[in-house]
């Protein structure tokens, strides 16, 4: 299993966020992981969203959440 590269990830991303914004909402996220690829549980999506979502607007920053998944 090779990690993703993060510029790979960047441009997932920003496909998800054709405002260029930098964020994207916590319902876009999860739809995309449900719907795009091999499916994520709702368990997964739940770990992912407690790392990478920010509980007061349901956004996502993009950039901070590679910067976490790269270290």
């Amino acid at each position: 299993f090779k990690p993703a590269d993060p510029e790979d990830l960047l441009r997932a991303f920003q496909l998800l966020d054709p405002d260029n914004r930098g964020y994207i909402v916590r319902e876009d996220f999860e739809k995309a992981m449900m719907e795009i690829g091999e499916p994520f549980t709702k368990e997964e999506i739940d770990e992912m969203m407690a790392i990478a979502c920010d509980p007061n607007t349901n956004r996502i920053s993009y950039e901070h959440y590679i910067n976490l998944l790269i270290v």
